[in-house]
């Protein structure tokens, strides 16, 4: 995770062995780094979509390219985020917290 944020910093610490250790039992950081995971596995999709272009492709709207982006990449990002939260957030599963569907 990127150390430059502080909300980083705060949720998992300063050095490798507190980041690790966050991930295995802190709930908070397992949510903040799946999420942070899906934007960027979301955000590289697009972008190769959106170079590989025809039915594949990303289709941007000219009329309105930041609305129709931020479509494709909500409807992506709230299919991907609930399965891969139940991964590696799993006690999230069992708080009032829990990610839905």
């Amino acid at each position: 995770m990127n150390a430059g944020y502080g909300i980083h910093r705060q949720v998992f610490g300063l050095t490798e062995d507190e980041f690790n250790r966050r991930l295995e039992v802190d709930p908070i950081a397992q949510l903040r780094a799946a999420s942070v995971l899906v934007e960027t596995t979301v955000h590289h999709t697009a972008s190769v979509s959106y170079v590989a272009g025809g039915a594949k492709g990303i289709h941007i709207d000219p009329a309105d390219p930041i609305g129709s982006f931020r479509t494709y990449f909500e409807d992506r990002r709230m299919k991907l985020e609930p399965p891969l939260i139940r991964a590696l957030a799993p006690d999230l599963g069992t708080s009032n917290h829990a990610a839905r569907d």
